[in-house]
């Protein structure tokens, strides 16, 4: 594992995450996880959630708050646990329609494309995509 990872250093909050995030797909349950900068989150809910998803042939939903986490997990992280995991996987990024640029909107007035934005164009999408996964789990 510490070979995958440049400077990893076992960290207790890391592994009582971890933890938290193998009862909870255990238990069909939730994980609330909250941890300061530096602690490992990414690991912690990566390792489990691709371990579980390898052995039960299902799928795994990431969302991220921020597209510099995205790129950090697609980039680098998921290749790494996946290699460390020495398991086949996949996995794919999945982008809204706010990420792209609409010809339509670009043509309309600035003070429209402004209260566009205020929408926060693609969370209707996001929410159906989530509420979509929840009914395939139960």
């Amino acid at each position: 594992f510490a070979k995958q990872f440049e400077n990893y250093e076992a960290r207790p909050q890391q592994m009582e995450m971890m933890r938290a995030v193998v009862k909870a797909f255990n238990e069909n349950g939730v994980a609330f996880v909250e941890a300061a900068t530096g602690v490992g989150k990414s690991l912690a809910y990566l390792i489990p959630s691709m371990m579980w998803a390898i052995q039960n042939g299902e799928r795994v939903v990431i969302s991220t708050n921020t597209i510099n986490l995205q790129e950090q997990l697609a980039d680098k992280d998921v290749p790494s646990v996946i290699k460390i995991l020495g398991q086949e996987a996949r996995a794919a990024v999945m982008k809204g329609k706010g990420r792209y640029l609409c010809p339509l909107r670009l043509k309309r007035p600035a003070h429209r494309r402004a209260k566009d934005a205020g929408r926060g164009a693609g969370a209707e999408q996001n929410s159906d995509l989530a509420a979509q996964h929840a009914d395939r789990r139960r």
